[in-house]
């Protein structure tokens, strides 16, 4: 089978993705598309979507970009396997970016300062990520 020659989103979300990639200071659909499913696989969000849309292409994926989709897939896979494609690995970071465009839909509509909130969601999670590592040093 030949390697699909693009990622999709929801058409439904068409909008909600470009709203995003400006919040984000006018980045490309791509970054956008990476944001969102990092996001989703962070907050373990993997949504199956309904009306596809050509979103971005893959020739615009670079080495790293198909690098953290494989692993965002392989940590999302059910099952452990050496039949792992590209192609699965899209499918499913669409499935993550979804979930996380779906979370972050509130934060984009709401007219709040996005770029703030993410800051402190990431300087909290860094925090809490110390934590657990020093009181896991302690039990050592």
């Amino acid at each position: 089978m030949a390697q699909r020659d693009r990622v999709y989103i929801d058409g439904e979300r068409r909008g909600e993705f470009e709203t995003l990639a400006r919040r984000m200071g006018g980045v490309d659909n791509k970054d956008a598309f990476l944001f969102a499913m990092s996001y989703g696989f962070a907050h373990g969000m993997r949504k199956p979507f309904r009306d596809r849309y050509g979103f971005v292409l893959s020739k615009y994926f670079n080495e790293e970009d198909h690098c953290l989709m494989a692993a965002v897939a392989m940590a999302g896979r059910d099952e452990i396997s050496e039949d792992f494609s590209m192609d699965e690995a899209y499918g499913i970071a669409e499935e993550y970016a979804r979930g996380g465009i779906g979370l972050l839909r509130e934060q984009l509509a709401d007219g709040v300062e996005f770029r703030e909130n993410l800051s402190i969601e990431v300087l909290q999670t860094a925090a809490g990520l110390a934590i657990s590592e020093r009181s896991g040093d302690a039990t050592e």
